[in-house]
């Protein structure tokens, strides 16, 4: 089911600051699962468009969802965007607002968050209000999906909140196999590192020496990332659904990504909609 809506973020924090009700009718414990997927170009997942099948899993849950068709992140970025995301706020009132930990804590629900960017390390507040909160800077979304299911099954009865953040699309683009060069045509590479960061790439387009092969292949290694994060939320979802009780899955983006769209390349550089249109489905 699409909604066209204009989405900073979830009515479940405005929910979750009201009273509790005395009794629920839910069989089993609830859990809330809140997926944030760094660097994911909305026009990049197949329920908002794209024809190059990248995202058949999350597809697959669109199908059974609530999709916001026009979600906008509040900055190109990752800190600002994720403390809009976990307070409900614009991220300069964010930093004191409280937490969607915090409020579903209030609650009686254990609270955990298994994030891979250093920029939301609980130094910077994002843990606070959450029982727990773990940071393995880049880990691949296999090892974040493997930690975030050993949580949740041994709290299989438990009412819970989980936020999971996965962090492969963002650069250096270098997805695993068979993912790695899918996308990707070998006569495009022209001598592209495996690893690089904005600076090589813009260095190299100044002087003139990025070709659009290279870019090209640029973006299908990209891509690759995005597919190997669709399997792994797949594997996330077909576990979860073996759990009792009931379960919520809010799935959202920080922020995309720039190829060229508008000469430039990466994000936190420009305004443009490949970087503020967001992934948002509930």
């Amino acid at each position: 089911m699409r909604r066209p809506a204009l989405a900073l973020w979830m009515g479940l924090l405005v929910a979750c600051g009201s009273p509790a009700p005395e009794v629920h009718d839910t069989i089993g414990p609830r859990r809330v699962i809140v997926v944030g997927m760094d660097t994911v170009r909305s026009d990049h997942m197949g329920f908002m468009g794209h024809t190059g099948g990248l995202t058949p899993s999350l597809d697959a849950v669109a199908s059974e969802s609530v999709v916001f068709e026009q979600a906008w992140t509040p900055a190109p970025r990752t800190r600002p965007s994720f403390r809009s995301a976990t307070t409900g706020r614009w991220p300069i009132v964010g930093r004191t607002a409280p937490t969607l930990g915090a409020l579903l804590g209030a609650h009686g629900f254990e609270t955990a968050g298994f994030v891979a960017n250093v920029q939301l390390s609980a130094q910077l507040g994002f843990a606070e209000g959450f029982d727990t909160w773990v940071l393995d800077n880049m880990a691949t979304a296999d090892a974040q999906v493997d930690a975030a299911l050993s949580w949740l099954r041994e709290r299989a009865q438990t009412d819970v909140l989980l936020s999971l953040h996965l962090m492969d699309p963002h650069i250096f683009y270098t997805p695993p196999p068979p993912f790695t060069d899918r996308f990707t045509v070998a006569a495009d590479r022209q001598g592209m590192p495996d690893r690089y960061n904005r600076m090589n790439v813009i260095k190299q387009q100044q002087r003139g020496l990025l070709s659009d092969a290279q870019k090209r292949w640029i973006q299908g290694r990209y891509q690759g990332e995005i597919a190997y994060m669709d399997q792994e939320l797949g594997r996330l979802v077909e576990a979860v659904d073996e759990l009792p009780g009931e379960t919520w899955l809010i799935f959202h983006s920080d922020h995309g990504e720039e190829f060229w769209d508008h000469g430039g390349f990466e994000h936190n550089h420009t305004l443009h909609d490949e970087l503020l249109s967001a992934v948002f489905m509930v």
